[in-house]
């Protein structure tokens, strides 16, 4: 996972924008001094939840993986003459686990 933080730039030429490694993430235009303010607030607003969905995004992964195979469990559990090894088996070749860098 990449340490690297996006930059946010207003040029003073009407345009702000969110950069990652020299690739535009997003952009906003304007054409007056509140509409600046304004968009530059929505800017910050989209670079920090950028860093919280970096920050949380692999443990969001993983606690939706578990509780998707979770449902899938519960659903084949209730199938009539399926065995507990046969659940779990279609369950973990359907739902994989999702791997979390530490």
């Amino acid at each position: 996972m990449t340490t690297k933080q996006p930059r946010l730039t207003d040029n003073d030429h009407g345009e702000i924008t969110v950069d990652l490694e020299g690739k535009q993430l997003r952009g906003w235009t304007y054409s007056n001094d509140d509409e600046r303010r304004q968009k530059m607030a929505q800017a910050r607003e989209y670079v920090e939840g950028w860093c919280d969905g970096r920050k949380y995004g692999q443990t969001g992964l993983y606690l939706r993986s578990l509780h998707i195979r979770h449902e899938f469990h519960q659903k084949l559990a209730q199938v009539d003459g399926m065995t507990p090894k046969e659940v779990r088996e279609i369950v973990d070749r359907l739902v994989p686990y999702v791997e979390v860098e530490q």
